[in-house]
């Protein structure tokens, strides 16, 4: 339920965005009206994809990397492994002409307990340098940022985090 509130959170933020930064000059209200319909067709065939994952498609779990609109606010949505089954079932699933597949290395579920690891390790044994993490759909990682970026902090952060989920990871330097 967490996920579905903080992807229409994000969705309607994006919406407000496009109309405060819509079109200017002839035609400009046309083509904002344009892509706010694409965009909001989008985000119904994300939310029959959210529906399907969480009934009849929780088979497909696995194999779902995330979803997210591109700068054509086409939804695409993120497939570990894709197989003609799963793609067709997930696409008869959106109902949406406008959604395209992507193959990506990691589930979301791999990704989000990437998240969840982390939020528990740091708590029961910090990492002084951890400053932050991000899941990144788009990308397929979860993107950690380091308040140090000596390559010895990278090396303790690999140990402390362990191998399985150093590989979805990206380490970033900042704060």
């Amino acid at each position: 339920m967490r996920k579905v509130l903080v992807l229409l959170l994000i969705g309607v933020v994006m919406m407000a965005a496009l109309f405060l930064l819509g079109g200017c000059g002839a035609g400009g209200e046309k083509a904002e009206t344009h892509v706010m319909q694409d965009e909001a067709a989008s985000q119904k065939a994300y939310r029959r994809l959210l529906l399907f994952l969480d009934t009849d498609g929780k088979e497909y779990r696995e194999y779902y990397g995330g979803a997210f609109l591109n700068e054509y606010k086409e939804l695409v949505i993120c497939w570990k492994k894709s197989s003609k089954k799963t793609e067709k079932a997930m696409l008869d699933a959106v109902d949406y002409a406008g959604a395209r597949t992507l193959s990506c290395r990691f589930s979301y579920d791999d990704l989000e307990t990437v998240c969840n690891t982390l939020q528990e390790k740091q708590k029961a044994d910090p990492f002084p340098y951890l400053a932050g993490y991000t899941l990144m759909v788009r990308e397929n990682y979860v993107e950690v940022r380091l308040s140090d970026d000596s390559s010895q902090v990278r090396k303790d952060f690999k140990a402390w985090v362990g191998k399985d989920l150093a590989k979805m990871i990206t380490i970033v330097f900042g704060t």
